[in-house]
Formats: structure tokens, C-alpha cells, sequence
């Protein structure tokens, strides 16, 4: 693997999983490399406090309902189910786009 120093220092792994809500059946993405983390700002409901970026990140990697938006091949059918990112490897600079 010929692996340059921004992979070395920039480049992470993630993996989608999508589990059916009905009966329970995972899949899996392939690996994907990652270069930056893209965190949607949370919005505060007081005036004058902000989310912190700690927090940001962990809703961002909460499972993602979809609703009725899923194919499972064992209930053949479309089901609601969870999506969630798993981070495989964590570079040793995690680079983080807040939006």
C-alpha cells in the first residue's frame, strides 16, 4: 500500500450499517475513507448557549431512522429501519467541517 503522509495523518475509515427495524437483519457498506468528519452545528434553544463540538459529534453519529425508506431483503419488503456511521480507524488528526 503506497501510503502518503496526508492518509497517514488525515485519513480515516467508516462503515455504514443499516439494520431493519422489522426483523432485525443488518447490512453493511464496504469501508469508506474519510479525509474530514462534515458535523451539522446542533441548534440551542436559549439565547447565548452554544453546543459544543463534543456534542455535535455524537448526534452526528447517533442511528438515523428511516422511515418506510428501506428495502430488507428478508422482509422483501420497504420497512423502517436505523442507519448509523461506525468509525473503524480514527486518523491521528481528525479533521472536523462544522456546517
Amino acid at each position: 500500500v503506497n501510503n502518503t503522509l496526508v492518509d497517514d495523518v488525515f485519513r480515516g475509515t467508516c462503515r455504514f450499517e443499516t439494520t431493519c427495524s422489522n426483523c432485525g437483519v443488518s447490512s453493511k457498506t464496504p469501508d469508506e475513507k474519510f479525509y474530514d468528519l462534515l458535523v451539522p452545528i446542533l441548534s440551542s434553544d436559549e439565547k447565548g448557549v452554544y453546543t459544543s463540538v463534543d456534542e455535535c459529534i455524537s448526534a452526528h453519529l447517533l442511528p438515523e431512522v428511516l422511515d418506510d425508506k428501506y428495502h430488507c431483503s428478508k422482509c422483501n419488503s420497504l420497512q423502517e429501519a436505523k442507519r448509523r456511521m461506525n468509525l473503524l480507524h480514527i486518523p491521528p488528526i481528525l479533521s472536523i467541517q462544522l456546517s
